[in-house]
């Protein structure tokens, strides 16, 4: 069992480039935004990532899927954590994808709206020193100004064990 763990600041493309992994991949294989199953307010989201995805997983397993490739900012070492306790057995590679504060800018303000963008828009500089001081990255991936595909390549390329 093998993982795929793209983590970056907001507007990285951490869920484009999941998707654009998990859409090349041949075989058993899932793709799973891991902001989904903890967004919630009121309980403490980080126990709360690691029993949804561990039901998600094991639910995967039992149909036969032998890779995840997953999407979520990694802040600090505890979220790094709550994912390897969610997936006992499974080889975990974790791969930081890096942008520009403009390039991560310009993609929030297309996708996000009304209160949403107000606050990733007031925290994206903050948020993406954060992601890139806990250094929980096997590898460092451009992902600013170069096409989906070519991104997608050099994170297979460089995981070349999730793909066998």
């Amino acid at each position: 069992m093998k993982a795929l763990l793209l983590t970056g600041g907001l507007g990285a493309g951490k869920t484009a480039v999941a998707t654009e992994i998990g859409e090349r991949l041949t075989g058993p294989s899932a793709v799973i935004d891991l902001d989904w199953l903890c967004w919630v307010t009121g309980p403490e989201v980080t126990p709360l990532l690691t029993a949804n995805l561990r039901a998600v997983a094991a639910n995967y397993a039992a149909a036969g899927v032998t890779r995840l490739v997953m999407a979520r900012g990694l802040l600090q070492e505890s979220h790094l954590l709550a994912v390897r306790q969610a997936l006992p057995g499974y080889e975990l590679t974790v791969v930081r994808l890096d942008v520009s504060p403009a390039t991560a800018l310009r993609r929030i303000g297309g996708r996000d709206s009304g209160a949403t963008l107000e606050g990733h828009l007031g925290e994206v500089e903050e948020f993406h020193r954060k992601v890139a001081a806990a250094a929980l990255e096997d590898f460092v991936v451009s992902n600013d100004g170069r096409p989906l595909a070519q991104v997608a390549d050099e994170v297979l390329l460089k995981a070349a064990q999730f793909v066998q």
